[in-house]
């Protein structure tokens, strides 16, 4: 990687402190060049930086990292000035009459994985950590990041490299007096090994839950109340709500956290039928929602007796209203939650059955998850199963 790069490490605007970074090999003497020295390593230096012309530039701090002690491995210089887009342009184009290049997005972890300074899945972690939208999020990304993810996947690979070892001895060196493992060792082994791998599954399931979320939609026929449930779960009026059915015409949605796990809501025009081509809009976009989202939240009013199943596939039932109809609050024998939406009675309950129903529980020691990590780690499981 014999090219220097540069980016603008902080998002655009103004504030009190924005940083240009660069890393390469060609750093000292590009640091020569604007700061007229090279700053002493790890250590923040008042600086001055100029232009080809030696006209100034900025004031700022200049805090230079040595190879191979810095994120990419390589020399990497922060200048740390104002946060002004005309002041980073003027310091990029300096850079760039200097034969440094704009980085692409993501190479600054790109190199710091090219050049061993993190593994694949902490590299991953760097962006979940930015993009984490709750505290239990970031933490569990900051877990991965800091390498307590990998460590524990080593740890298994491990294991089953040492397991092999004795499996493959046995075959072997039958005639050898080694330390052969029994019948029962070997079956014991593997299903610690299984137990530890579901484990680390798990908390890689609740971390990719965290950063990924899902979408709930709020269901139902007109006037049962979802438009007012869709405000009592955000906790505030987003929804318009009125006596009249058919208010909601369009799919509205806002986001809410249970114990760290996001969830768009997504509030619905009531299903039914009509001839009103502004209300068949609505439904319209109402199935859509529903066709697409991980979770449907079905919504009745408690007066009125409807047993029937009302869609296929995996719903929750919600009996609201039940302040008018005086039905019982919470969890029910058939499986729906009686709530009011009005008092917000039975909330705690569906919020509850929400997270239940994703299989979600909030964990203080999960991972920033992905799909492949889960994929990778269930075929593994079903090999240690059948080799048990």
């Amino acid at each position: 990687m014999p090219e220097t790069i540069c980016a603008v490490s902080t998002p655009p605007g103004r504030a009190g402190i924005g940083v240009v970074r660069i890393s390469g090999t060609q750093l000292q003497v590009i640091t020569e060049a604007v700061l007229g020295r090279i700053p002493e390593p790890r250590v923040a230096t008042l600086a001055t930086f100029k232009d080809g012309l030696g006209r100034s530039i900025d004031t700022g701090l200049a805090i230079y990292f040595a190879a191979p002690h810095s994120f990419t491995g390589e020399d990497v210089l922060e200048f740390q000035g104002h946060a002004n887009p005309i002041l980073h342009d003027l310091i990029i184009e300096r850079l760039e009459e200097l034969g440094v290049r704009l980085a692409h997005p993501g190479e600054f972890t790109e190199r710091a994985f090219l050049n061993d300074r993190m593994d694949l899945t902490q590299a991953e972690a760097v962006m979940d950590l930015i993009a984490s939208t709750s505290r239990q999020a970031s933490r569990a990304a900051l877990r991965s990041l800091q390498g307590r993810f990998s460590h524990q996947v080593l740890a298994i690979d491990q294991q089953i490299l040492e397991l092999r070892v004795y499996v493959e001895s046995a075959f072997d060196f039958t005639d050898e007096e080694i330390d052969i493992l029994s019948d029962k060792e070997t079956e014991h082994r593997l299903c610690e090994l299984i137990g530890n791998l579901e484990v680390l599954i798990e908390k890689c399931e609740q971390g990719r839950q965290m950063q990924q979320g899902y979408n709930l939609v709020i269901a139902g026929p007109p006037n049962v109340g979802k438009s007012s449930l869709f405000n009592a779960l955000l906790n505030e009026d987003r929804a318009i709500v009125t006596e009249v059915a058919g208010t909601t015409r369009d799919t509205l949605d806002a986001t809410i956290y249970l114990e760290g796990l996001p969830i768009m809501l997504i509030d619905t025009a009531g299903l039914h039928t009509t001839v009103d081509p502004v209300e068949l809009a609505g439904i319209r976009r109402t199935e859509n929602a529903m066709s697409t989202s991980d979770l449907i939240v079905w919504v009745l009013d408690d007066r009125f007796d409807d047993s029937k199943n009302p869609i296929e596939g995996d719903f929750l039932r919600v009996q609201n209203k039940c302040d008018l109809s005086k039905g019982s609050i919470g969890q029910r024998a058939d499986g729906s939650i009686g709530i009011s939406a009005l008092t917000g009675s039975g909330l705690t309950e569906l919020r509850d059955a929400i997270q239940e129903m994703r299989g979600f529980q909030p964990s203080e020691d999960a991972f920033a998850g992905r799909s492949r990590h889960i994929r990778s780690m269930l075929a593994a499981k079903d090999r240690l199963n059948s080799a048990l």
